[in-house]
């Protein structure tokens, strides 16, 4: 059933709309998020153009075969991550999914194939409860995996007119693809870390019926070919489909590891280690290893054929698009190599001026401007990528890198990151920094509180270091740190440490909150957001003795606390379904603006340059928030102090 009917706030965010408000903003204004950018690698579909589910968006993507890929258009978000893409026509489906769970398919107009349009939502079931994996296109017939419903056949022989069928009811099921005309396969991981493959008959296209299983090991996705299955993951498993009813494993290779692969010809090629690595499988009985091919393929998330013949597009953890040629399978040629917009996994960020540093999770430091254009990056080197958090104070940044410690980084040139210098820190969680002193907290195996000396920034000094229970978030107001510390390994709370002498002094221990996500300090009032749900109003103005001023929570809504910012009358208080912008201009009385529902968990908050919280959503990716913006769109009093803008 398509759903025309959505909410003017939700048609303007589809549209990428924004009314900004210039002047004499109300305080009961609701807040808006201008479009997402970047985020986890979801799906590939390739028509004109390769499509790229990333984070909540659709990235178009030109790949002609004579030159790198360029990014041609991101669409506004849709509610929740990408999970599958499918093209029929000149009509783009996309099935996507939040943390809730809840999911949605979403109809995508391709009359303009360069810049997809959202025409409708397609409503496939009436549960409460959707887990929305992939999709693929077999004829007429759309076929989606949930992972509570089952295998979902929807008719789109008019794709504005769907007609969704009787699911095949089972559990877990995340990707979906076509083994052959009669025949598809569908697979998810089960409690136990196996992949599960299920393989359906669809001979009558709307009943399909299961006939076959196979369960895996240590796997994660499935590459296809002509009589045969390759299950990839931790090493891999050649699964003979010869009868696809009856899969039978012929051969397994531990020492062959990747989150996805490829089969060209008779060749597999996973994308790790720096790498893109070949076998042959022309006996697929007895793989045989070839030399592998230096590229930039660690953490290969995603593989699609490019529109250019002989051509594959391999997308990766780290926030890299690589064109590869493959005219001749045993020799893939990295042809370009193109970085992704934003990052993949966002969990802390930092404006510098003009620019936004931006911690990803498995690649390092990214830099975009203030239209979340890529300026540059810097992937430190790291025993186990896992950056965390990035703190900046003018042209020093410091990243905190979980696996090793904190990384020390020139940012005097955005474009041009250089690393300078690193010091050991085990499990580091978040850092914040104020010239030549910075503090850091880790999170694993009990926390740490620790001083850093960045007089010689090629030469970080750990100068102190207190145990405290489980480090969340540190912020350096004045003479003291402010340490959001999780309910762990003792109580947490809210630490305060005056740093004036050479050992940090612990002040107070503000525990109403036992256990605390973010925090954030302006003007003598502390906004400590806690893992309950609420977010706590905290006078400091005598450090050594905080006094709570107010409490803020939706009782109506649990969500987990993460991240908080202060900006005059205003507090951000992020956390795992969003953003609520909260009127503190009673901090003893704080009250909802609005709710910014984002797609996925909030990470980190920081200040925009033009006013407002430019937030980071882990897999979602980076929004901009800010209050005063109209969602509903519509103003009866004077709106000449206004301007449109299209995003």
């Amino acid at each position: 059933m398509i759903e025309r009917g959505l909410s003017t706030a939700h048609r303007l965010q589809r549209l990428g709309w924004i009314l900004v408000i210039l002047a004499g903003s109300a305080a009961g204004s609701p807040a808006a998020a201008l479009p997402q950018r970047g985020g986890e690698l979801g799906a590939v579909a390739t028509g004109d153009f390769v499509y790229v589910g990333q984070g909540a968006t659709v990235v178009t993507l030109a790949s002609d075969g004579a030159g790198p890929p360029e990014i041609l258009d991101v669409t506004a978000p849709l509610p929740g991550l990408v999970r599958g893409l499918a093209i029929h026509g000149d009509y783009l489906f996309a099935s996507w999914r939040t943390d809730d769970p809840f999911g949605g398919l979403a109809l995508l107009s391709l009359a303009d194939p360069i810049r997809p349009t959202w025409l409708a939502d397609i409503s496939y079931s009436a549960s409460g409860i959707l887990d929305t994996g992939g999709l693929t296109l077999v004829g007429t017939i759309l076929y989606l995996v949930d992972g509570e419903i089952g295998l979902v056949p929807i008719d789109v022989s008019d794709p504005e007119d769907p007609v969704v069928g009787t699911p095949f009811s089972t559990f877990g099921l995340r990707a979906v693809a076509p083994y052959d005309a009669t025949h598809l396969l569908a697979w998810g991981r089960n409690f136990f870390g196996q992949l599960l493959v299920s393989v359906f008959d669809v001979a009558t296209p709307s009943t399909p019926a299961l006939v076959g299983s196979h369960a895996g090991g240590n796997h994660f996705d499935v590459a296809i070919a002509d009589g045969y299955m390759v299950l990839v993951g931790d090493g891999f498993e050649v699964v003979d489909l010869a009868d696809p009813a009856a899969p039978d494993p012929i051969a397994a290779e531990s020492a062959a590891a990747g989150f996805t692969g490829a089969i060209v010809g008779d060749r597999l090629l996973l994308g790790w280690e720096g790498a893109i690595h070949v076998w042959d499988l022309s006996d697929p009985a007895d793989p045989a290893e070839l030399t592998p091919v230096p590229a930039p393929a660690d953490r290969a998330r995603l593989v699609g054929p490019s529109p250019a013949a002989g051509e594959l597009v391999l997308l990766t953890d780290t926030g890299r698009a690589l064109t590869i040629d493959v005219t001749v399978p045993s020799l893939p040629g990295v042809e370009h190599v193109l970085d992704l917009p934003v990052g993949v996994d966002l969990t802390g960020l930092a404006t510098a001026g003009p620019a936004l540093l931006l911690s990803d999770f498995y690649s390092g430091l990214r830099t975009v401007d203030a239209g979340l254009e890529s300026l540059g990056r810097l992937d430190p080197p790291s025993p186990l990528p896992a950056f965390e958090d990035v703190a900046v104070d003018g042209s020093l940044a410091l990243l905190a890198d979980w696996s090793f410690g904190l990384h020390a980084v020139d940012v005097s040139s955005p474009a041009a990151p250089v690393l300078l210098g690193s010091v050991p820190f085990g499990f580091a969680t978040a850092v914040d920094l104020d010239g030549d002193r910075a503090w850091a907290v880790s999170s694993t195996e009990g926390g740490f509180f620790v001083g850093v000396d960045l007089t010689d920034p090629s030469q970080p000094q750990i100068t102190s270091s207190t145990q405290i229970s489980k480090g969340s978030d540190v912020h350096l107001e004045g003479d003291h740190v402010y340490v959001a510390d999780e309910n762990a390994f003792g109580v947490g709370g809210l630490r305060i440490y005056d740093v004036t002498g050479a050992t940090p002094l612990e002040v107070a221990h503000y525990t109403l909150c036992d256990s605390a996500g973010g925090v954030d300090v302006e003007a003598g009032i502390a906004a400590l957001a806690c893992h309950d749900g609420e977010l706590h109003l905290i006078d400091v103005g005598a450090p050594a003795a905080p006094t709570q001023l107010g409490v803020y929570s939706d009782p109506g809504t649990f969500a987990q606390g993460a991240a908080a910012l202060i900006e005059g009358t205003h507090a951000y208080f992020g956390h795992s379904g969003g953003v609520d912008v909260v009127d503190i201009s009673d901090p003893t009385d704080p009250a909802m603006v609005d709710r910014v529902p984002l797609s996925g968990g909030v990470r980190a908050l920081d200040h925009a340059a033009g006013g407002g919280a430019w937030v980071a959503v882990g897999r979602g990716g980076v929004a901009l928030v800010q209050a005063g913006l109209f969602t509903d769109g519509f103003e009866s009093g004077d709106t000449s102090a206004w301007s449109t803008t299209a995003q």
